[in-house]
């Protein structure tokens, strides 16, 4: 990441868009490289999550959430290695929808051509390059867009506490709920059962319509109970389990063995 590169915020994205946080950052990046409407974002998930300083799966629910308004399209290719890679640029028809007939306005004050006001040579389908190696985890060169425009990089930087108290979705039905910070906490406190604890979570809220208030509270509480049921059956092992244990059992009992026994 080059510390002269940026990518711009306008007002209209959150104005008029209703963006805010990882879905701001990551729609400014790919605006950046599509607005022109011929080419499009081809970083990887790596790159997107360096470039907002978020998490992977914090940017792949963001990308998602975005795909689903409507304000990102994505595609898809199959590199060389046989693996695919997914390819995105803004929904133009979208943003002219949203932002005209007013024009967007840019973060000094200037206003800034809207779709509507483009030459024609502007509107062509997606040019579809070759994609970038995965290793490289750059996107598109400069080399392939219009003005040497530099977009790929953090210019516009969110507050980190807004940025981490945002909720993020887990779960084999995307339905549990938590932060970074509570997901961090809960990896210190399970280790590497929280993925299947949290599925076990999400399996259950589906099959039962069931919710919680709060999803961290709920995971914390079974991660306690979970931990005092281990040392309960950890007593209850070396109760029975241990040979020194049950010689003095025998010998408190001896008198009462020896009567039941004559019963017999």
């Amino acid at each position: 990441m080059k510390d002269g590169n940026y990518y711009t915020v306008y007002g209209w994205m959150i104005n008029r868009l209703k963006l805010k946080g990882t879905t701001l950052q990551l729609y400014a990046v790919i605006y950046g490289f599509s607005e022109n409407g011929e080419n499009e974002c081809s970083g990887s998930l790596a790159y997107l999550a360096e470039t907002t300083g978020c998490t992977k799966q914090t940017v792949l629910n963001a990308l998602n959430k975005l795909e689903k308004l409507g304000y990102i399209l994505k595609r898809q290719t199959r590199d060389d290695d046989g693996g695919l890679r997914n390819h995105y640029r803004v929904n133009l028809t979208a943003i002219e929808q949203r932002v005209s007939p007013q024009k967007a306005e840019s973060g000094c004050g200037k206003n800034v051509e809207t779709k509507a006001e483009r030459p024609k040579k502007f509107t062509q389908p997606v040019k579809k390059t070759k994609c970038p190696q995965p290793k490289k985890r750059n996107a598109p060169s400069q080399k392939n867009r219009p003005y040497n425009t530099t977009r790929e990089s953090i210019g516009f930087e969110l507050c980190e506490g807004d940025a981490r108290s945002e909720k993020q979705t887990f779960g084999d039905f995307q339905n549990v709920q938590l932060t970074e910070n509570e997901y961090a906490r809960l990896s210190e406190l399970y280790g590497t059962q929280l993925p299947q604890t949290i599925s076990s979570l999400s399996s259950y809220m589906a099959s039962t319509g069931k919710h919680y208030r709060n999803h961290y509270a709920t995971l914390f509480r079974w991660c306690q109970q979970d931990i005092q049921k281990a040392k309960n059956q950890g007593q209850q092992h070396h109760k029975y389990r241990n040979p020194e244990r049950a010689s003095e059992w025998l010998s408190e009992n001896r008198e009462f063995l020896e009567t039941l026994s004559g019963l017999y």
